[in-house]
């Protein structure tokens, strides 16, 4: 009897011991698993590229260049779409400039020697829609200027904008473009990329309200706006809604363009609401630099070039406010009505 128990406490410290022994063994292997995936294992089997990991692909692809990055699509089809997923979160390429060129429809065209050297007809198979040049240029942030020619500029260039530029844009060059671009999305495109040079040069406005109150009230970090007429056989373009709000908010916010040139449009602005602007640019100008007298600061200040076009005003009404200011105005354009 005594030899049976004592088997019975062996058997049951053995068993014991070995419960310790495995939850010790648990233990550490927890602790190892939390530090093990620092720890690389000792014995990789990578022989293709296909051995290695998506997130791996990806972090490498984030430490390469952009040339090179257009470089490894062209190993595979697996890194051509893990880049095509993932382009967004590399590296991309940051020009200055980017030109669109087209033929008064839709589509743009590449101009390279390459092109050049095919026949016209050739030429044509290689353009591509607006609303589809995004995708090739999705590896492509424009940082300055923007240049439309031949093109229409509806609505879909604005969600190119979003796409293609970074968050200010220096300037928008529209060349005998057909604008239909609705006046709202136009304004706030100038309004959100911060444009502050916009020239618009022989181009068809297809809503005269893309020149009107709106545009300038919200967009008053523009310091040069130019727009030239489009047909020479009309003496002038009709901007009713652009009328002296425009230039009284200049006023009361001191914030005017350097350069404003209104080339053939026929607006509502009068002698009142130039002689408010001019009053708020003197006063403005004397407050610059105290130590010169009101009758000298201005010849010290930034020369300015504005071209109102056509204005509502008689010719005695202007010369009377203007007479405050002969001594230092060099240049005035405008044109009575």
């Amino acid at each position: 009897m005594l030899k049976l128990f004592r088997k019975e406490s062996l058997l049951r410290k053995l068993s014991n011991n070995k419960k310790n022994s495995s939850q010790r063994c648990i233990v550490s292997y927890n602790i190892k698993n939390e530090y093990s995936q620092f720890i690389p294992l000792p014995i990789l089997h990578i022989n293709t590229i296909e051995d290695i990991s998506d997130k791996c692909i990806i972090e490498i692809l984030k430490r390469m260049d952009y040339n090179d990055i257009l470089n490894m699509r062209l190993v595979n089809k697996r890194i051509s779409k893990i880049i095509q997923r993932h382009y967004g979160e590399l590296n991309i390429k940051k020009i200055k400039e980017i030109i669109f060129v087209g033929l008064g429809e839709d589509k743009c065209y590449r101009l390279n020697q390459n092109i050049f050297s095919l026949s016209f007809d050739e030429q044509f198979k290689y353009g591509v829609l607006i609303e589809n040049v995004s995708k090739y240029l999705k590896y492509i942030k424009v940082t300055q200027t923007v240049s439309l020619e031949n093109l229409n500029f509806s609505n879909l260039c604005y969600k190119i904008f979003r796409r293609l530029c970074e968050s200010s844009v220096h300037e928008l060059l529209l060349t005998n473009c057909t604008i239909t671009m609705n006046y709202e999305i136009f304004s706030s495109l100038l309004k959100t990329f911060y444009l502050s040079n916009v020239t618009i040069k022989h181009c068809k406005l297809d809503d005269c309200q893309l020149l009107s109150d709106h545009l300038f009230i919200l967009n008053l970090q523009l310091r040069k706006f130019k727009f030239f007429s489009f047909d020479k056989k009309i003496d002038y373009i009709y901007a009713p809604l652009l009328s002296n709000r425009t230039l009284i908010t200049w006023a009361e916010n001191s914030s005017w363009p350097e350069i404003i040139l209104l080339q053939g449009v026929k607006s509502n602005f009068n002698h009142i609401g130039i002689e408010i602007l001019l009053d708020a640019f003197h006063e403005y100008s004397c407050k610059m630099d105290k130590s010169f007298t009101t009758n000298n600061i201005i010849k010290n200040t930034n020369s300015l070039h504005w071209d109102f076009g056509f204005i509502r005003c008689q010719l005695s009404q202007l010369i009377a406010i203007l007479r405050k200011y002969n001594y230092w105005i060099r240049f005035l354009n405008c044109t009575i009505f």
